[in-house]
């Protein structure tokens, strides 16, 4: 086996097997705790995508002008930790009701004074079993699509008011309520807006090679 796909088996296993662990030992609170299945199911939406990447490099013949092989092995086994980190992310705006919508996932407990972060943690939770579901879903969406969460960002920073002068609908932004226009840019944000913070390309994080 090629020794990008065994790095890429290892990760899967990390990934896979902790999520699978997850589900095994439900009887214990801690290790049961959704929030330590959006982590790992973020994980393994970098896993697919690392999967496809790896796939296409194969295919386009790109993987044999690889000048810097630790790179892209080490990126395997950063993007397990930065993926979970950005499912935590988007479930942290699904709960703060900044992305609201059918697709995403409704929290309860949320009306509730604040007390301290360890009340937040244990009371803020998804209303039902199928927000719990959309939830595990969706961190798997932001570990796979890496600009997910950074476009959400992108969207409400830009929703965001500038002045008191604004009008009614960038205050209605900014009370916590995305129009249906502005929850659109997530999914479909401005090539320009995206390609601005993009940083470089894949293949030259991973040193490939000019060959022309």
């Amino acid at each position: 086996m090629d020794r990008y796909y065994k790095h890429l088996a290892i990760c899967g296993l990390i990934s896979f097997g902790s999520l699978a662990l997850i589900l095994l030992l439900q009887t214990i609170p801690l290790i049961s705790n959704i929030m330590t299945a959006i982590f790992f199911a973020g994980s393994v939406g970098a896993v697919i995508n690392n999967y496809y990447r790896l796939a296409r490099l194969y295919d386009s013949g790109a993987i044999a002008h690889i000048s810097q092989p630790r790179v892209i092995v080490t990126q395997f086994y950063v993007s397990l930790l930065f993926s979970g980190i950005l499912g935590f992310i988007a479930y942290g705006l699904f709960a703060s009701s900044l992305l609201q919508g059918g697709l995403f996932p409704k929290f309860k407990h949320m009306e509730h004074p604040y007390v301290s972060l360890q009340l937040l943690l244990a009371m803020a939770s998804p209303a039902t079993n199928l927000d719990a579901a959309k939830a595990i879903i969706w961190a798997f969406i932001a570990g796979f699509s890496e600009r997910f969460v950074p476009n959400a960002i992108d969207a409400l920073t830009k929703a965001a008011p500038s002045s008191e002068q604004a009008p009614p609908e960038i205050r209605d932004r900014a009370s916590g309520i995305l129009p249906p226009n502005v929850q659109a840019e997530v999914f479909q944000p401005r090539m320009k807006h995206a390609d601005a913070h993009r940083g470089p390309p894949f293949c030259s994080r991973i040193g490939i090679t000019d060959q022309r």
